[in-house]
């Protein structure tokens, strides 16, 4: 929706100029929800480790124990999959991640120079990255995406689904095949990411897990 306002709204700059700013407040929105919800799930678990482990020994965990707890989770943080996070909002959303420690995969499509870069980027602001290609749209891609994740970080934590396309254009001249275009990717690709990361989220016990699906 918004690609399409700014493209109509070229002849006027006021409006261009507007929907520039409603769409890069959207995007810092977006990226910072989704981190601050790993960074929250993160920070429990390791609470919640230290804590069995001090119950253990019979040990109050002081409040500096705590503060410990959190600085650490920056470090070894929650592996996120954020799909189409090349380019756009899932590029913000994987950076802001990775700002915030956590162990990002950049999954793209196409544009394997772009999300090299987010990567870099990840890296450099203290997280750690890795680039996956895959077609969300076919199952055996899929499965590539989530096992290269394993290799890489042994577990899945934060799924983002964000990875979308569009081939906009009146009903009466539609293509079927641009309709399932659409419908595998957007759908049926959020169907199969999800299914393969709640598997993977569920061995773990106790199981927990963040699932975000971004929509437009």
């Amino acid at each position: 929706g918004g690609l399409r306002d700014a493209s109509s709204s070229s002849s006027h700059p006021a409006r261009a100029s507007s929907v520039a700013h409603a769409h890069d407040r959207d995007m810092s929105s977006a990226s910072f929800t989704v981190a601050r919800s790993a960074a929250t799930l993160a920070a429990r678990s390791r609470v919640a480790s230290l804590k069995s482990s001090r119950a253990a020994s019979k040990t109050p965990m002081c409040a500096s124990s705590r503060r410990a707890v959190l600085t650490r989770a920056a470090a070894t943080g929650p592996v996120c999959v954020v799909t189409g996070a090349s380019r756009g909002i899932g590029a913000a959303i994987a950076m802001k991640l990775g700002a915030e420690g956590a162990r990002v995969v950049v999954n793209y499509a196409a544009s394997e120079g772009p999300a090299n870069e987010v990567c870099e980027k990840i890296k450099a602001a203290g997280g750690d990255a890795i680039a996956v290609k895959a077609n969300v749209a076919v199952p055996e891609e899929v499965d590539a995406l989530f096992k290269a994740t394993m290799d890489a970080f042994g577990e899945v934590n934060v799924l983002v689904n964000n990875a979308g396309i569009t081939r906009d254009t009146l009903m009466m001249r539609m293509k079927l095949s641009q309709w399932q275009e659409v419908m595998d990717l957007n759908l049926t690709g959020v169907f199969l990411c999800t299914q393969a990361a709640t598997k993977l989220m569920g061995k773990k016990k106790p199981v927990a897990g963040r699932i975000i699906n971004i929509t437009s």
